[in-house]
């Protein structure tokens, strides 16, 4: 590596190294966030063009990572007090049919690296014979994480979960019947009504019944490009009109969109009288990843129902303080000046006239319009070039101090259609010399540091992901429908 390089990955790898052990370090998303605020600073002074670079920066950081989680889950869940070392890493890893990552090679691919079961005919964790195989370094810790944390106290063997665990699984569908969907609803409502301090950690899941693309996963192209791609600051930078017309795109789709049942529920909980049926002396926070404003919608119009009032949706202080928008939001925007840094809200179709009709320019093979910066949107105090509101890789989250004082202090947390395990994703194109992505998601952390403080988990998702086992209960099926089902919230107050 060239010098730039070279200071790159030391500045890297000391800010990954550098946190102290502790429990809580484990699930600690600012690991992360300095990482990849590094890497951008790094990248932006040494503007680096071989790939090789961005592979090495990538390896090291996830190999560090996960010898760093493994020891603390050791020194926590498993002493072995008879090894010391590296054998006692191996064996826990061995005990729970893992591979430890020993060399950087280990590193973070695209895709998954689990294979159908029985149990599981989606997801199922990866074998130890696999020797050969190049494992997902982080989902292996969390797979032994999220076993160490479940029968930690509660069992001495190792086993998976199964659908005789019906006071923790349900489904409706017909993998169970409705007395097991019934015994699994009384216990949750009864933990709800315990409850204190409730939270929730809505994902794309929530939405997609309202029609909103995800553009997650194998799928998620937009024309020719992968979405997450566009994403980035650097994405912007290179090409403002690009990525101006993908957003306009979602933010079309988005205004054309009306909030489901699921999001309904959410807004009534969120309603501290009508919260009162279920949850009568309780807190409640949605924290939702989403960025299509939906849940503001919701939440106004069930104010607006309760009130026999009829307004414009808008984000009022009282309505921010039950609602937590992590990602931003497709409707602000942001002037890109340093010295303005001016936000607003704008739900204008089109946002600017030169973006009008781009929108239906969605397939591979469709034309690509370069339009001008100075006809892309402006900021309306300055006139500098504007870009959407949303949290982009590599940027910090909304409201951080805040979420992770409801999260300490949570004990029920609800995940509406997202997974509640940790993630680790890389996106790296080819000949491309923008690293888009290395990341443990933060939401993705919730739920277990929740679990981790004694609290109770209760997942809402179409289908089981791994890290289902941290949950108390798990509801499987479209958000739209369970969610109001398990809830069962009146209007009437």
């Amino acid at each position: 590596m060239t010098a730039p390089h070279t200071s790159a990955y030391r500045a890297i790898v000391r800010e990954v190294t550098k946190a102290s052990i502790s429990p809580r370090s484990t699930r600690n998303p600012a690991i992360t966030q300095n990482f990849r605020s590094i890497f951008v600073e790094r990248l932006a002074q040494s503007q680096p063009q071989d790939s090789s670079f961005y592979k090495d920066m990538e390896n090291a950081a996830t190999f560090l990572h996960s010898q760093r989680m493994y020891k603390v889950l050791l020194d926590r869940y498993n002493p072995l007090i008879d090894l010391t070392g590296d054998e006692r890493i191996e064996a826990t890893a061995r005990r729970v049919g893992l591979n430890m990552p020993t060399k950087a090679a280990h590193i973070v691919l695209p895709q998954s690296c689990v294979k159908p079961s029985p149990l599981f005919p989606f997801r199922a964790h990866a074998p130890s014979n696999w020797d050969n195989e190049a494992h997902n370094a982080v989902c292996a810790t969390v797979n032994l994480q999220r076993r160490a944390l479940y029968f930690d106290g509660r069992a001495n063997i190792i086993q998976e979960p199964n659908p005789n665990h019906h006071n923790r699984y349900a489904t409706l569908n017909t993998r169970m019947n409705l007395s097991q969907i019934s015994e699994t609803t009384r216990s949750f409502r009864s933990a709800l009504g315990n409850a204190k301090h409730i939270i929730a950690v809505a994902g794309a899941g929530l939405s997609a019944a309202s029609g909103i693309p995800t553009f997650r996963g194998a799928g998620g192209m937009w024309r020719k490009y992968d979405a997450m791609s566009l994403a980035s600051p650097q994405a912007f930078a290179l090409n403002p009109s690009r990525v101006w017309q993908f957003y306009h795109y979602r933010r079309e789709k988005a205004l054309a969109a009306k909030p489901n049942a699921a999001h309904e529920s959410l807004a009534l909980l969120s309603i501290p009288e009508i919260r009162r049926q279920v949850a009568p002396n309780s807190t409640f926070t949605l924290i939702t990843q989403n960025v299509d404003g939906l849940s503001i919608v919701a939440l106004h119009d069930v104010e607006s129902q309760l009130k026999g009032q009829q307004t414009v949706p808008s984000s009022t202080s009282e309505q921010q303080s039950r609602l937590i928008e992590m990602h931003g939001r497709l409707f602000d925007v942001v002037c890109t000046s340093k010295t303005c840094g001016h936000r607003e809200h704008n739900r204008t179709s089109p946002i600017c006239p030169a973006l009008a009709g781009t929108e239906n320019s969605v397939e591979a093979g469709a034309i690509e319009v370069n339009i001008p910066e100075a006809q892309l949107p402006r900021c309306s105090k300055c006139g500098a070039l504007a870009r959407p509101g949303v949290v982009w890789f590599g940027e910090p989250l909304q409201q951080p101090d805040e979420i992770e004082e409801l999260v300490d202090k949570a004990d029920l947390c609800l995940v509406v259609g997202t997974s509640s395990t940790v993630r680790a994703f890389r996106h790296f194109k080819p000949g491309c010399c923008v690293l888009i992505e290395w990341k443990v998601h933060p939401a993705a952390l919730y739920a277990g540091d929740v679990h981790d403080n004694g609290g109770k988990v209760a997942v809402f998702n179409l289908e089981r992901t791994p890290g289902d086992e941290e949950a108390d209960f798990l509801f499987l099926g479209p958000c739209e429908q369970i969610l109001p089902q398990v809830l069962d919230l009146k209007r009437d107050v």
